[in-house]
């Protein structure tokens, strides 16, 4: 059991959604890109008469789609090929990822079946990533400020 919360981490999602919130990686990602919002799009809303919060969830929010879209896709592929924590964690069959499917699969099937069902998990992510590419390549110029 987790000693703070009292919550057992091995047979849930939960350690793997806190290890895939809290990325380094994912938390740059947004920062660089909250960075990048151009501040006279904020002293627009601001005299307009909009609270923080109002700025963040009418106008930040819809202009970060794309890096919300960029993180969920990454977040997916990663957890989709991840092994060690999931291995470690999970013991349920029916919770398991791709890549620990994989592993125990290993010694069923022959190699050419293996590696047929080694190809075949790539797909996913790779139709993922071409139906979300067009909210990806979107960029805060809709809706921006002419200067």
């Amino acid at each position: 059991k987790f000693p703070i919360l009292g919550i057992n981490i091995t047979g849930n999602f939960i350690p793997l959604w806190m290890m895939s919130a809290f990325s380094a990686f994912n938390i740059m990602l947004f920062k660089n890109f909250f960075d990048s919002v151009p501040l006279s799009i904020v002293e627009a809303a601001r005299i307009d008469g909009k609270g923080e919060m109002g700025i963040f969830t009418r106008i930040i929010i819809p202009l970060s789609k794309p890096i919300i879209m960029v993180v969920a896709i990454f977040t997916i592929v990663a957890s989709w090929g991840n092994f060690m924590w999931p291995f470690l964690i999970l013991k349920k069959e029916t919770m398991q990822p791709v890549a620990v499917m994989l592993y125990n699969m290993q010694s069923q099937l022959s190699v050419d079946k293996y590696m047929v069902v080694m190809m075949l998990s790539v797909i996913p992510p790779l139709v993922i990533f071409f139906c979300f590419s067009r909210q990806i390549m979107g960029g805060m110029a809709i809706g921006g400020v002419k200067e």
